[in-house]
């Protein structure tokens, strides 16, 4: 997956920095177009690529990536621990799974194809420095030089401090000898949801096939959880499965920030930040897959019509403010975070859920989400934050 350059300086239109899943979507929609005929390079700190990270989303049509999507299930559950639980349905709206690594291949198989697109992996950036209208990039496979750079590794101290929370999750796809417990055609999305002296804990589980399934331990916290909690969970989640033989296929985990990006003022359009810290990520719940398409669309189609690329698209202000309130509530009340998220999904219903969950609702949609809520909450963090508004 490597392309080998010479130690002199290499000279690039576009720069994209991190051959993640931002960088390489973007990449994949300028290949898509075929007017498209600038060069183009991609850095990448990897050496190779691993099957560690799962990719999930609902989507109701076929779509470009159709063809890597693993799994789909039309049903979903949510469930507090020894509580309510609440299980969703659709004909219309599937909930797709893509595994990281055929992602991966999927992107570096048309980069590969294309002549004017390259990828240097185990590339290690040194320094930037801007020298007239153009950039200089010294990295450990040399120079570069290029007019826009596409900067997706993760920012530091790109959030406002309050309110912010920490989404992270250990999982593990195993092999069992027998799931004739557990429903292959129901995806349990938050299952078990409880509050602990550390915060909200739920299980995460997706039935891949008979006899394989991902599980995964995951907490909202304030402080960062340790490795060490993160097992303990996940082995007490499978063992309230009723599993007590399993073989380990492989492993993810992660930490994803639950917070709202700082307005920055952009001081060099010609150079964009879009990342884990730049917006690709919904506030609330830490979906971005579909988010990132949708940037990546976008940004490609401005620099073939414009040459210029393009930052985090613009938040809908009232799903900007429900992210907030949101935040807000379980920052300051995680205890009843069971209730709500329960509540949330059995009143709200199922297609206006959905498209609140992939940045997709309509006015109508927004008006039952909120309807959706306890109102104390809602009109007290409402209050709040215009508050904290009118005083800025």
């Amino acid at each position: 997956m490597t392309t080998k350059i010479n130690e002199k300086q290499i000279f690039t239109s576009y720069l994209i920095i991190g051959a993640g899943c931002s960088g390489l979507s973007l990449a994949i929609k300028l290949i898509d177009n075929k007017k498209f005929t600038e060069k183009v390079i991609l850095l990448e700190a990897r050496e190779n690529y691993f099957d560690d990270r799962s990719w999930c989303f609902w989507e109701k049509k076929c779509h470009i990536l159709s063809g890597i999507v693993s799994k789909k299930w039309y049903s979903w559950t949510f469930s507090k621990l020894k509580g309510e639980s609440y299980t969703g349905s659709s004909k219309k709206f599937s909930y797709q799974y893509i595994r990281s690594i055929d992602f991966y291949k999927y992107c570096i198989k048309k980069i590969k194809s294309t002549s004017n697109f390259s990828i240097i992996n185990s590339c290690k950036v040194n320094n930037i420095t801007k020298k007239n209208k153009n950039y200089i990039i010294k990295t450990n496979h040399g120079s570069f030089t290029c007019q826009y750079i596409i900067d997706t590794r993760p920012k530091n101290n790109s959030f406002i401090k309050f309110p912010f929370l920490y989404q992270t999750f250990l999982g593990k796809e195993i092999y069992i000898k027998s799931s004739s417990n557990i429903n292959q055609n129901n995806v349990k999305l938050m299952h078990n949801m409880k509050v602990d002296s550390i915060g909200l804990s739920f299980l995460y589980l997706l039935p891949i096939s008979n006899n394989i399934i991902l599980v995964e331990a995951t907490r909202f916290s304030l402080k960062k959880v340790k490795r060490a909690q993160l097992i303990r969970d996940l082995n007490n989640h499978i063992s309230a499965l009723g599993i007590e033989k399993y073989k380990v296929i492989r492993e993810e985990s992660a930490e994803l920030p639950m917070g709202i990006v700082k307005n920055t003022i952009v001081n060099d359009p010609n150079y964009i930040f879009f990342g884990i810290n730049s917006g690709n990520l919904r506030p609330s719940s830490g979906y971005g897959f579909l988010r990132i398409q949708k940037w990546a669309k976008i940004c490609a189609n401005n620099i073939i019509l414009h040459s210029k690329p393009i930052g985090p698209l613009k938040e809908n202000l009232i799903q900007s403010l429900l992210d907030k309130i949101f935040l807000n509530v379980i920052y300051e009340n995680i205890n009843i975070c069971p209730e709500l998220l329960t509540k949330l999904v059995k009143k709200c219903p199922t297609s206006s859920f959905i498209r609140f969950m992939t940045d997709e609702a309509s006015l109508l949609d927004y008006v039952l989400v909120i309807i959706s809520m306890p109102k104390y909450y809602f009109f007290h963090y409402l209050y709040k934050i215009f508050k904290k508004k009118l005083n800025a």
